[in-house]
């Protein structure tokens, strides 16, 4: 065996074993995509794992190197929890794509989202009709939210979401 070949074999799970470490210590958060910041952090965590194991890079610097997004991540989570303005500044907000029978085209073409692409979000809710829904929302983590119709109208589930709710 080539030294190359032992090094990723002994470096791949000490990876592991350090990220999983982290992950009991820093909690569930550090898995979530809640918000596009979570999605760049698990990016940069693949990329930076790639090279850790693809490079010569020694493991106690990759480790580190792993442990600073993942500090941030948790840092700007703390912050952010606590003050409404640190969160408007790093988070997106929901958008509402579709409210009370009507598509909002404006949103939907700033967001790059087609109707077909919302009606799929519907069919996967279960819902064979656009009439049984009273609104889709396209969520910070990208996903699209299908909110069925109901009998109350306060749509407390959308507070803090962008949308022609706000004047409903």
């Amino acid at each position: 065996m080539t030294p190359y070949i032992i090094r990723t074999a002994v470096t791949g799970p000490l990876i592991l074993i350090a990220l999983l470490f982290v992950h009991r210590i820093l909690g569930k958060r550090t898995l979530a995509n809640l918000n596009s910041y979570d999605l760049l952090v698990d990016v940069a965590l693949g990329s930076m794992v790639a090279t850790i194991l693809l490079t010569g890079v020694p493991i106690r610097v990759g480790l580190i190197a792993l442990a600073v997004p993942l500090a941030l991540q948790m840092a700007i989570a703390f912050v952010t929890s606590r003050s409404r303005k640190a969160e408007r500044l790093v988070k997106d907000r929901p958008s509402v794509l579709f409210f009370r029978a009507k598509y909002q085209t404006d949103v939907m073409k700033h967001q790059l989202i087609s109707e077909a692409e919302v009606r799929r979000s519907v069919r996967k809710s279960g819902l064979s009709s656009m009439g049984d829904v009273d609104a889709v929302v396209f969520e910070t983590d990208g996903t699209l939210s299908v909110l069925k119709k109901s009998e109350r109208t306060d749509f407390s589930a959308l507070q803090g979401v962008a949308g022609p709710h706000e004047q409903a």
